[in-house]
């Protein structure tokens, strides 16, 4: 599978993390593979992913903030 987004390479890891097939599979991100032979090494791998996709996911909120001028003109 290509990578999209974080959110969705989070997903993966979570299902192949379920399933025990992290051991037998590669991960891409950017063009680099990994593969990952003990749990400690993907499971900060899975951390990373999740602070990503975290990441990701709140650069897709509605700004926080004022949208206005401070004189109450919007323009």
């Amino acid at each position: 599978m290509a990578f999209t987004t974080w959110t969705a390479l989070l997903a993966e890891l979570r299902d192949d993390m379920a399933s025990h097939r992290w051991m037998m599979k590669r991960y891409g991100v950017d063009g680099f593979e990994t593969e990952y032979r003990t749990l400690t090494e993907f499971m900060t791998f899975f951390r990373e992913v999740e602070h990503r996709a975290s990441l990701e996911n709140q650069s897709s909120a509605a700004p926080i903030g004022r949208a206005y001028a401070r004189g109450g003109s919007r323009w």
